[in-house]
């Protein structure tokens, strides 16, 4: 039993490792009304990005908990020209070509 708790953390930690995470000025806001996502990029790099994330940006979903309060975020540091600080969740479900935000953080 110990060695299957060992082995999932361990698996769990490298999931968690591959996601891309970005801490800059945010560069473009991009609302796609019809999905209800919300699609930004940063002005800075994003390092350990996944293959999938071809656009270099990131997506979260508005009807999902916590996505109105990320995107209220988003606008504030985007108009206040904060340092936000994004993690990602390694998959890009919500749009195929940017990646799904896990959380965000102003700076």
């Amino acid at each position: 039993m110990d060695r299957l708790a060992w082995v999932l953390l361990l698996i769990a930690l490298s999931l968690s490792a591959n996601a891309g995470t970005s801490a800059g000025k945010v560069a473009t806001i991009q609302l796609a009304n019809h999905d209800r996502l919300v699609i930004f990029s940063m002005h800075s790099e994003i390092d350990e990005a996944p293959r999938c994330n071809e656009l270099k940006k990131f997506t979260i979903d508005l009807t999902r908990p916590g996505g109105p309060a990320m995107y209220r975020g988003i606008l504030s540091a985007k108009e206040h020209g904060f340092v936000l600080e994004v993690k990602g969740l390694n998959t890009c479900k919500l749009h195929w070509k940017s990646e799904d935000v896990n959380h965000i953080a102003i700076q």
